[in-house]
C-alpha cells in the first residue's frame, strides 16, 4: 500500500493553489484532501486511489473534458464518478505539469461550484484589495493579480450588478497599468502594459453593454486611446482620443473635453500652437493646472511632443 501523500511536495504545491482561493475549506474526502467553496466540492487529489498515479479531479466547464483529454491524454484524463458530471483529472506526477496552466483550470472549478452571492460579495472585497495593494502598499504584481481574478470571476458571474464591478476594476487595472503617470514605486514591464491595455478594452465593452452615459464612456475610450499611445500605436490611438474627446463635449465636461484633445494631439503630432492653446484653456479651469501637469508628464515619459 502506498503512503499518502505519496509526493508531499507536489501536494503541498497543489494545496496552495486550491486553499489560497478566497473562503475554501480543506476537507478529507475518501481519505484525500479535497476542497470546498460555500459547501459545494470544486477539487480533489485522487493519490493512487484508483490507479498508480498521483492526479487532481476539478469540476470543469462542459465539454472541456472531451477537449483536453482527446488532445492530450498524457496529462489529462476522465476521473471515475465525477467524469460523467464533466469534471477533468489532470496528472500530476508527469515530468512537465504546466502549473500556470494548472492554476487557472483551479481557478475555472472554483468559480463554477462557488455560489453567486458568495463570489459577488468576494468581487468586491477584491476591487478593494487591488486598490490597496497600488496605493497603499505600491505593489503592482498584486494588483494585477487581484485584478485579473476578479475579472474573471465577475465575467463568470453573468450578472448587471457583476458586470459593473467587472467594468470598474477592468477600468482601474488599465488606469494603473498605465506608464503615463509616472507613478512613483510603480515599475512597469512590458507585460503588464499589454495586460492594461487588455483591462482596458474590457472596460470600454462592458461600458457598451451596460450603456452608460457619456463621460463614463469618453473615459473609456480615453483609457484606450491612452494605451495606444504608451504602446505607439498613434493611428488607433487618435481614433480613440478623438471619440473620447466628442463624447465629452457631448457630456458637458470641459476639462475631460480639452484633455482628450491635448492627447490627441499629442499622438497626431499636431502643432505647437494648438497644442498650446490648449493647454492655456485648461489652465483658465478650476484645477486645470494639474490636468496641464498630467498631459506633460505623460508627453515627457512617452517621449511625445507637439511639432514645432
Amino acid at each position: 500500500m502506498v503512503e499518502r501523500p505519496s509526493d508531499p511536495t507536489t501536494v503541498e504545491r497543489l494545496r496552495k493553489l486550491c486553499a489560497g482561493l478566497p473562503g475554501v475549506i480543506e476537507k478529507q474526502s475518501h481519505g484525500e484532501p479535497a476542497w470546498f467553496i460555500g459547501g459545494k466540492q470544486f477539487a480533489t487529489t485522487a493519490d493512487h486511489h484508483h490507479d498508480d498515479r498521483l492526479s487532481v479531479w476539478l469540476a470543469a466547464t462542459m465539454g472541456a473534458q472531451e477537449m483536453f483529454v482527446t488532445e492530450d491524454p498524457q496529462h489529462f484524463f476522465r476521473p471515475p464518478y465525477v467524469g460523467h458530471r464533466g469534471w477533468l483529472g489532470v496528472y500530476l506526477d508527469a515530468d512537465d505539469v504546466d502549473w500556470d496552466g494548472l492554476a487557472g483550470m483551479i481557478e475555472n472549478a472554483y468559480r463554477l461550484v462557488a455560489p453567486k452571492k458568495w463570489l459577488m460579495a468576494n468581487l468586491q472585497d477584491a476591487h478593494q484589495r487591488m486598490k490597496d495593494a497600488y496605493w497603499k502598499d505600491r505593489d503592482i504584481a498584486t494588483t494585477v493579480r487581484i485584478g485579473q481574478w476578479g475579472i474573471a470571476t465577475g465575467r463568470a458571474i453573468k450578472d448587471k450588478d457583476a458586470m459593473g464591478e467587472v467594468k470598474g476594476m477592468a477600468y482601474d487595472l488599465g488606469s494603473f497599468t498605465w506608464p503615463g503617470w509616472d507613478e512613483p514605486g510603480i515599475e512597469l514591464t512590458p507585460d503588464l502594459i499589454v495586460q492594461g491595455l487588455a483591462a482596458a478594452e474590457i472596460n470600454l465593452a462592458y461600458g457598451g453593454i451596460l450603456r452608460r452615459a457619456d463621460l463614463p464612456m469618453s473615459r473609456a475610450h480615453w483609457l484606450v486611446g491612452a494605451h495606444q499611445l504608451a504602446a505607439g500605436d498613434l493611428g488607433s490611438a487618435v481614433k480613440e482620443l478623438t471619440i473620447a474627446e466628442e463624447l465629452a463635449n457631448k457630456a458637458g465636461s470641459k476639462p475631460d473635453e480639452l484633455l482628450c484633445r491635448g492627447y490627441r494631439q499629442l499622438a497626431a503630432g499636431e502643432g505647437r500652437t494648438d497644442y498650446d492653446a490648449t493647454l492655456a484653456a485648461l489652465r483658465r479651469l478650476e484645477g486645470g493646472e494639474e490636468l496641464v501637469g498630467q498631459l506633460q508628464t505623460a508627453a515627457r515619459v512617452l517621449k511625445l511632443a507637439p511639432e514645432e
